[in-house]
């Protein structure tokens, strides 16, 4: 019934998308899901129509509003001063959101690993363009197949993580919009080529490149990456699930990893020392975090043979 409303609601000229966020809003945790994905397909294709509203703020938007309600259920219900929450939007319920739910990373970090996980737990990923398989012919062939990502695959990522929604490695999310700068040398070096040597080489390029090497090793060490000798030049993308469920459980790196991303960050949030540029990586839960976001992504033995 309320999808049907729905419906009769995006055929409206006047604020037809921002419905998405109003009505999905509305949900809790099972059924916002549900809501949230059928929604996302009418806002396309009222998006498609004569619409102005930008499709893909407003999905985000939607997401935000489901991230809100999820982490804190009762925050309409508390003083706004207390609360520290924003004021309400008659269109917008998602502006209803503590605002802690939305932590920032240095900027310097914008485009690394944990920038983009960043970015992926607050819902604000790039927008979906049509994947330039001219540029990456390797990231349009199988097991990546970025040809045929669409908005739909990254609102999945966004509220359900990194991981396949059985539960395996999912070396398709580095189709993820804002994931192509790591196509050309961790992806297309280490998952495609097999080459650990060369995608080590190119990543410690890049990380010098963005002043980024004291947080790369502060990472190895903290992560018992050097000393792993579990992994090797000839461990495959599927051998790496068994070592991330021994660590981790397989629930802990694919169903688990916004989550403790933002446990992290929020137990951090008045340790600024937590993440520095100069000193790397102080707090084992940020790092784990990374850990948990490369088994997901298909890279954890890429990390490991890095580090080495």
């Amino acid at each position: 019934q309320v999808l049907a409303q729905g419906a009769e609601l995006l055929k409206r000229p006047a604020q037809p998308l921002l419905t998405v966020s109003y009505v999905t809003a509305t949900f809790l945790d099972p059924m916002a899901l549900r809501a949230l994905r059928a929604f996302a397909g009418l806002a396309a294709v009222a998006a498609s129509a004569e619409s102005t509203v930008d499709e893909g703020t407003c999905v985000q938007d939607a997401v935000s509003a489901v991230q809100a309600r999820r982490a804190v259920p009762e925050v309409h219900d508390m003083p706004e001063e207390s609360a520290g929450v924003e004021p309400r939007n008659e269109y917008n319920p998602s502006l209803l959101l503590h605002k802690d739910l939305h932590l920032e990373v240095p900027e310097e970090l914008e485009k690394s690993r944990i920038g983009m996980l960043a970015k992926l737990q607050r819902g604000r990923v790039s927008m979906h363009q049509e994947y330039n398989c001219l540029a990456r012919p390797h990231m349009c062939e199988a097991p990546f197949n970025c040809q045929t990502w669409t908005l739909k695959d990254t609102l999945e990522l966004t509220l359900n993580g990194l991981a396949t929604e059985n539960g395996h490695v999912n070396p398709r999310s580095w189709c993820l919009p804002g994931a192509e700068e790591f196509a050309d040398n961790m992806v297309k070096e280490c998952l495609v080529n097999h080459d650990f040597h060369t995608s080590a080489k190119m990543r410690k390029s890049r990380s010098n490149d963005l002043s980024h090497m004291e947080l790369d090793a502060s990472y190895c060490f903290a992560e018992g990456h050097c000393s792993n000798e579990a992994v090797t030049d000839n461990t495959t993308m599927e051998d790496t699930e068994a070592m991330c469920d021994h660590r981790f459980g397989r629930a802990g790196w694919t169903t688990d990893l916004l989550k403790s991303f933002t446990r992290s960050f929020s137990s951090q949030a008045s340790r600024p020392s937590a993440l520095n540029m100069k000193h790397g990586f102080n707090s084992r839960m940020v790092t784990m975090a990374l850990t948990k976001m490369s088994c997901a992504q298909g890279t954890y033995h890429c990390d490991v043979q890095n580090c080495k």
